[in-house]
Parts: structure tokens; C-alpha cells; sequence
């Protein structure tokens, strides 16, 4: 049986909907890579 993986790109991943949403991609079995771009003012 050959099993696929799925290869998720999440932006904005340090947010609170962004943490979430990698721990969950990642619990299901996705493999995850994040990004998130802070801007100093």
C-alpha cells in the first residue's frame, strides 16, 4: 500500500490561527513548512 504525503505551505505560521492550524495539518499527517514575515514599526 503506498501512502501519499501532502505537502502543505502555511503563511502568517506564528499567529495564533497559523500555530493552530500547523499542529493540526501536522497531527493529520501533512508535512508542513512554515513562513511568517514580522515588520518592526
Amino acid at each position: 500500500m503506498i501512502i501519499p504525503i501532502f505537502s502543505v505551505l502555511v503563511s502568517g505560521s506564528s499567529g495564533t490561527v497559523g500555530t493552530t492550524l500547523c499542529e493540526r495539518l501536522i497531527e493529520e499527517g501533512y508535512e508542513v513548512t512554515d513562513t511568517d514575515i514580522r515588520s518592526n514599526p
